[in-house]
């Protein structure tokens, strides 16, 4: 019904009623709520792309280091105790 008449539906700024303006209203005309005040970005702040790439590269060297130490430690060569570790247990008789 109100389409028909050419009026648009426009909601409220405070609490998102909708309605239909009158005809002759301008939706500029009506006082805009005061715009708050930018907040100055501190140097540190990252963008969330900034911080997903920051993530994943600390993520990858975490890793990285993981897996270098597994492999000097799977690749070092370790004292030996001389034969008596390779040679088979023996029991003694009595």
């Amino acid at each position: 019904m109100y389409r028909a008449g050419g009026r648009q539906a426009r909601r409220c700024r405070d609490c998102g009623a909708r309605f239909y303006a009158g005809a002759g209203q301008d939706p500029a005309a009506t006082p805009a709520k005061p715009k708050q005040q930018p907040r100055r970005k501190s140097r540190f702040r990252l963008s969330s792309k900034d911080r997903k790439l920051a993530i994943q590269v600390a993520l990858f060297l975490g890793l990285l280091l993981i897996f270098l130490v597994f492999l000097r430690f799977i690749t070092q060569e370790r004292g030996g105790g001389g034969e008596g570790r390779l040679t088979p247990r023996h029991e003694h008789t009595a």
